[in-house]
């Protein structure tokens, strides 16, 4: 991440009137917070957190291509 923002935070609230609490209420309020800058999602496209861990190993031994199946 670069550019003008220090943190990313991903929020999870139940609707948009939550989401003007958790941050009046909460993330405004908390020391060293100077800017906020919100935006959210429509809907979700991709969600993925996994790393592809095997396949940087296989690489790094020489088996381009394989994958395990899941």
């Amino acid at each position: 991440m670069s550019g003008d923002s220090d943190y990313l935070l991903r929020v999870v609230v139940r609707d948009v009137d939550a989401l003007q609490q958790f941050i009046v209420e909460k993330l405004a309020k908390t020391s060293g917070v100077a800017n906020i800058r919100s935006s959210f999602a429509l809907k979700q496209v991709k969600y993925k957190t996994a790393l592809p861990i095997e396949m940087l190993i296989d690489f790094r031994r020489g088996k381009s291509g394989s994958r395990s199946a899941r």
